[in-house]
């Protein structure tokens, strides 16, 4: 063997320890960084969302937690039976308390169909503008002949049924000196209608 391939070998035989020595430093400076308290509090940072992640599973399922559901189903039928009275309530709103095609009442008025002449237009009256109403015995002189129109005290809405019936209610309205005079099919039961709301 020459000598350039022995002073080869002896290198190498002399950097082998210091591999060794290089690699036990590494292992020794990992092992510290392992242990130290900073690894423990980001090893339990990365636990913590699985964690929370199984508490929502459990939560969410209705065999592990059975208090939910309930909760769940009394919310659900909470908002149906708040669904159900806006139903009812609108219903009412709507709901006529008397009409016979020519006078109506609901729930927030009186509307007088074919009242202006000669369009026909509806006139609708509130309950908390009518002051009063005075019944009135049909005859030649109270306008049991008239089927639209007036006079300077009456005014009546068209009737073409108007010969046929015996009494008339005239209303007192607020601000106007010329009552709006109806002729219902049932006229006991709309003044008894309208007494209550004027009552109230």
């Amino acid at each position: 063997m020459d000598r350039g391939n022995l002073s080869a070998c002896k290198k190498s035989i002399e950097k082998k320890p210091e591999q060794k020595e290089k690699k036990g430093y590494l292992r020794q400076q990992f092992e510290r960084l392992n242990s130290s308290p900073t690894s423990e509090h980001l090893r339990g940072r990365t636990d913590q969302p699985e964690a929370s992640n199984s508490k929502q599973e459990s939560e969410a399922d209705p065999l592990l937690n059975p208090g939910q559901k309930h909760h769940d189903e009394s919310s659900s039928a909470t908002s149906s039976l708040n669904i159900e009275k806006i139903r009812e309530g609108f219903a009412l709103m709507t709901q006529a308390l008397y009409d016979d095609g020519q006078v109506k009442l609901d729930f927030d008025g009186l509307t007088i169909r074919r009242y202006y002449f000669p369009l026909g237009k509806s006139k609708h009256i509130p309950y908390n503008e009518i002051k009063g109403v005075d019944e009135i015995r049909m005859g030649v002189l109270t306008g049991k002949t008239r089927l639209w129109g007036g006079n300077w005290q009456h005014w009546l809405p068209l009737d073409l049924r108007r010969p046929w019936k015996e009494k008339a209610l005239a209303l007192k309205v607020g601000g106007q000196s010329v009552k709006p005079t109806i002729t219902p099919d049932d006229p006991d039961h709309v003044r008894a209608i309208l007494q209550e709301h004027i009552d109230r």
